[in-house]
């Protein structure tokens, strides 16, 4: 089997590809440490270790290291090409776009074989849209619903010494907030909604989400979208790990 991980800004997912399922899914955050790679189970040693990483360099190669004196095996890393999978790559330098992105597009594109809109809610809520064809059209990038409040907060002198984010104060079922943490939360809300509504309203598709706030923002949209949370290691599996058809495993 080989072991699959996705690291992002905040958390470590894993998975073990075996032939064409994916199984044992986990997800820790990583608060910047590689020592959280100690939380993946090991079921088997892996023949193979497959990375795609949006993480800083430095904490990239630490997990590297890490995983090296786990199991001294094979490590390959997933890079954003220009075209693979059947997709056609919108950017002018493909290199820019997180790998993330890129491999979440290949997986929703290989799954849908149509039109689709790729939302990955995370630390960053990004959007991208794939025509039928496989031809990237482009994507949208905006903070995600926790980083726009945190920001909000960090620039913002007065808002920040009268306000608590702490749970307790959500909007109210009209999305209205009726104090200030309210309405940040209800802005940050609308703001993510509105982004993905307003996408397929233009550019009508197939909707595919992934990523950490993914089920709270499915929650918000009209009927229809498909979560799939392990689109980025689905996309891994097709790029890197020689599948043709990967499934997550029930």
């Amino acid at each position: 089997m080989r072991l699959l991980l996705d690291v992002g800004n905040s958390r470590l997912k894993w998975a073990w590809l075996d032939g064409e399922l994916l199984v044992a899914p986990g997800v820790v955050a990583h608060a910047g440490r590689a020592d959280a790679v100690a939380s993946i189970p090991m079921p088997a040693i892996p023949g193979e270790i497959l990375v795609a990483s949006v993480a800083a360099r430095s904490l990239t190669m630490a997990i590297a290291g890490e995983l090296h004196r786990r199991w001294p095996v094979p490590q390959r890393f997933a890079r954003t090409e220009p075209q693979g999978g059947g997709v056609t790559n919108a950017y002018r330098e493909p290199a820019q776009m997180g790998v993330d992105r890129w491999l979440a597009m290949v997986a929703a594109w290989h799954h849908r074989r149509a039109a689709v809109c790729v939302v990955d809610a995370g630390t960053a809520l990004t959007a991208d849209l794939v025509a039928a064809d496989g031809r990237h059209l482009g994507g949208l990038i905006l903070p995600g619903r926790e980083l726009m409040q945190r920001s909000l907060l960090a620039d913002t002198g007065g808002i920040a010494a009268a306000t608590t984010l702490a749970p307790g104060s959500e909007p109210v079922d009209d999305l209205l907030g009726r104090d200030t943490a309210s309405c940040i939360r209800a802005a940050a809300r609308r703001a993510s909604v509105g982004l993905v509504i307003g996408c397929m309203q233009q550019w009508p598709s197939a909707l595919v989400l992934t990523g950490g706030d993914a089920a709270a923002l499915l929650a918000d949209l009209p009927p229809g979208a498909e979560h799939r949370p392990l689109l980025v290691l689905e996309g891994l599996a097709l790029r890197l790990g020689g599948a043709t058809g990967p499934e997550v495993a029930v």
